[in-house]
């Protein structure tokens, strides 16, 4: 076949990539060239010609098709070969928006190789894969920012999963790395070497029955990666796009099919048919592993796996015996493998955390049930002398010491539930009290060098005894910054007793460069909402996000101010859809040395140093059920070189009546 071919083996069916170039639009120009030619070949299809309604018959053959020779237009690269198809012309009923563009862009990045780590066995066998990289990508002149790679890309997996397997269904060499999103589990790393993935099933014993001996799988031999990820809160709600991550995952989770590293088999299509069967054996126990929770592929070459075929709509494979004996060793490779450690470390985790309660609102909730159960017992009908529950083993032994001990005990745990809410006061009255302490302190500064520049201007007037226009302008500028720092305190001295209210980011936003803007103009830093058409609304108090923004700000300038980078500037890129604000600047980005500790008290590389912004700024977010986070790699502004924070709102209620 491969002879008969050119030395390439034909993808797909005859006719459907045909079919496509006439669906996309009326016209079809196809450029190629060889190597051994300095020419390019021109083919033009007009396919309206094609199209016409008559009344009499037309010979297809009759319809001209122009061919010709011409001058490359285009470098085809070192290897002076290539083809290029060029449609054009556009369809009724097919119209491009943005939504779909995106949508394209997405596919058409699902397309490329997925480039796993290559495993290499301590002894290569003749099943080892090769690997050829493809690579796709579009671009859309009306859209500036198309993605560049996908969303989970970015994301930290729990686990990581590669695996090699041999054309007799035995896995060569396989390997599974664990590791939790803030370290509270230890990393971990498996090794499983020629495993037998050709398991016996009660229900079908016979069906790797192959005479003396177990019979060869007909798919072949392939190459597994996937990448696992638990869906609860406490694991996900870390990973900084985790909404992002889980929208995608429940829209294209699962296990894509790669041959010769181009896509032949969505994940998306495999997860609908269910065709490892995950999706029944999930309904049936919950904690098995579904399509949702991970991101897969298989890899496999139409050499060493010939009768894994498409089918002629190119919308998965058929279902014949080579594509039952995939499905069936791949799944046996997660539940096997990947399944008992995942379940392991999900209930490893659940032991460690159990009865930990980290939320103030949450121990005050549990000791006052625990409260209103005490005191139920103690007023109830309860046989405190038989003690058929053994509620008092160990505790009291007499009667009357029972009934005396539970009054006691309720008394002692409605005191323990006031001393819990007297520290939640200590602590939000001591955030509250830091975040404003930090404002009086950058503003006193600011108004010690105003007020000193005033007495010296009024002097200056008195000595002179001339009065001229300019100098009452510098007067009247200078009243006006001070002015402004006074302002900067009032909205930010009542945060805990003001009333929460609906407002747009924006608002804050230009209330809190207002209160910079001197200090960015003294500083010649530049300040820009790059797309403020992308406002949202949120309800909290404003007086709180003012001062997130101002903390931000603060920071920028200082940074931007004690860097080497010729460029001064801060930029702000808001996004409607997911109700995110990227703060951004031209300061120097994060040091490597602060990162793990960003958002703790007590660390910073300021001088002098409180430690406490940042901190803040995540309580503050956090009680409106808002997160701050170092802005992901793909997220960040292409032409910012600074430190990126996302301010994510897409928790926090747009109005009143949503909370």
């Amino acid at each position: 076949m491969k002879k008969e071919h050119g030395n390439r083996i034909p993808l797909g069916e005859k006719g459907v990539g045909r079919f496509a170039t006439h669906r996309l639009g009326k016209f079809l120009e196809i450029r190629t060239k060889v190597k051994e030619n300095s020419y390019e070949l021109v083919i033009k299809i007009d396919w309206d010609k094609f199209d016409v309604v008559s009344d009499e018959f037309i010979d297809l053959d009759s319809i001209g098709i122009s061919i010709s020779k011409q001058v490359p237009k285009k470098a085809y690269g070192k290897k002076g070969t290539g083809t290029q198809i060029i449609i054009f012309g556009g369809r009724e009923g097919f119209e491009w928006d943005e939504e779909r563009i995106l949508d394209l862009n997405r596919a058409i990045l699902n397309l490329n190789s997925p480039n796993p780590i290559k495993l290499k066995p301590k002894e290569a066998t003749k099943t080892e894969l090769k690997y050829q990289s493809f690579n796709a990508f579009l671009e859309c002149p009306q859209i500036d920012e198309l993605p560049k790679h996908l969303v989970y890309e970015d994301s930290q997996p729990n686990f990581t999963m590669d695996v090699l397997v041999s054309e007799k269904g035995i896995v060569e060499y396989s390997e599974l790395k664990f590791k939790h999103p803030n370290d509270k589990l230890p990393s971990e790393k498996w090794v499983d070497e020629n495993y037998e993935l050709r398991i016996i099933d009660k229900k079908r014993p016979n069906y790797w029955k192959g005479g003396d001996e177990k019979r060869t799988p007909e798919c072949g031999a392939f190459f597994l990666h996937i990448d696992t990820w638990y869906r609860k809160k406490e694991w996900i709600d870390i990973i900084p796009n985790y909404q992002e991550l889980i929208d995608y995952l429940d829209e294209f989770g699962g296990i894509a099919i790669y041959r010769d590293n181009i896509l032949m088999y969505d994940a998306k299509l495999g997860s609908e048919v269910d065709w490892l069967g995950l999706a029944k054996k999930h309904i049936k126990q919950g904690f098995r592993i579904s399509y949702r929770d991970m991101i897969g592929n298989v890899e496999i070459e139409q050499i060493e796996n010939f009768d894994l075929t498409d089918k002629t709509n190119r919308e998965g494979l058929i279902e014949n015996q080579a594509f039952s004996d995939l499905s069936i060793l791949v799944r046996n490779i997660i539940e096997n493998i990947l399944l008992p450690r995942y379940v392991g470390k999900r209930d490893e985790y659940t032991k460690f955390t159990k009865g930990i309660i980290s939320d103030p609102k949450k121990l005050t909730e549990v000791t006052k049930v625990n409260s209103k159960f005490i005191s139920n017992v103690a007023n109830s009908n309860y046989p405190f002398d038989i003690d058929p529950y053994t509620f008092f083993d160990g505790l009291w032994e007499k009667v009357e010491e029972r009934k005396g001990g539970l009054i006691n005990l309720e008394g002692s745990v409605k005191e323990l539930q006031k001393s819990i809410k007297m520290l939640e006061e200590v602590q939000n009255q001591f955030v509250e009290q830091a975040g404003f302490g930090i404002s009086v302190a950058v503003s006193l500064h600011e108004i010690n060098k105003i007020t000193t520049n005033f007495y010296h201007s009024i002097l200056h007037l008195i000595k002179s005894g001339n009065i001229n226009k300019l100098d009452m302008e510098e007067l009247k500028e200078t009243s006006y910054s001070l002015k402004t720092e006074l302002k900067r305190l009032g909205p930010l001295r009542t945060i805990r007793n003001e009333t929460p209210q609906e407002f747009n980011i924006l608002r804050s936003l230009k209330y809190s460069s207002e209160i910079f803007k001197r200090r960015l103009k003294d500083k010649n830093i530049k300040y820009e909402i790059e797309n403020p058409e992308e406002n949202f609304t949120v309800f909290g108090r404003y007086s709180m996000i003012n001062q997130v923004f101002g903390n931000l700000f603060d920071n920028s300038i200082y940074w931007i101010e004690n860097s080497s980078n010729k460029k001064k500037e801060i930029k702000i890129k808001l996004n409607k859809k997911y109700r995110t604000v990227i703060f951004s600047d031209w300061g120097d980005d994060i040091d490597d040395i602060i990162r793990p500790y960003l958002f703790q008290p007590g660390y910073s590389l300021k001088i002098p140093k409180s430690g406490l912004g940042l901190y803040i700024c995540k309580t503050y977010l956090n009680s409106m059920k808002a997160r701050i986070y170092e802005t992901p790699s793909k997220d960040r502004l292409s032409d910012m070189k600074g430190a990126h924070f996302t301010l994510d709102f897409s928790r926090t209620p747009e109005k009143k009546d949503k909370i």
